[in-house]
């Protein structure tokens, strides 16, 4: 594998361990999770990116479910962007 395809192959998988994180929070109907899927713009200042949505009506949930998870992986503080309610994906 090259290094460009063990980067984003690196950004997708760390998305993949949230939303797998996420999963049992779903559970309460609260919120549905969309993705994750490559960004609109894979690669932005020489890091690839990978997205996901919370998409649901309950926003409290959600932000207490991205936070806990988030809080679990302490490595992401640097790495992980959240954007909420987003103008556009770019």
């Amino acid at each position: 594998i090259d290094q460009l395809q063990a980067t984003f192959d690196a950004a997708l998988d760390t998305a993949t361990d949230i939303v797998t994180r996420l999963g049992p929070a779903t559970a309460t109907g609260a919120f549905a999770i969309l993705g994750p899927a490559p960004a609109p713009l894979g690669k932005l200042r020489g890091e690839h990116r990978v997205q996901l949505f919370l998409k649901g009506q309950k926003r409290a949930a959600m932000r207490e479910a991205l936070r806990t998870v988030l809080s679990g992986m302490p490595e992401l503080q640097r790495r992980v962007s959240v954007d909420v309610d987003p103008l556009t994906v770019l």
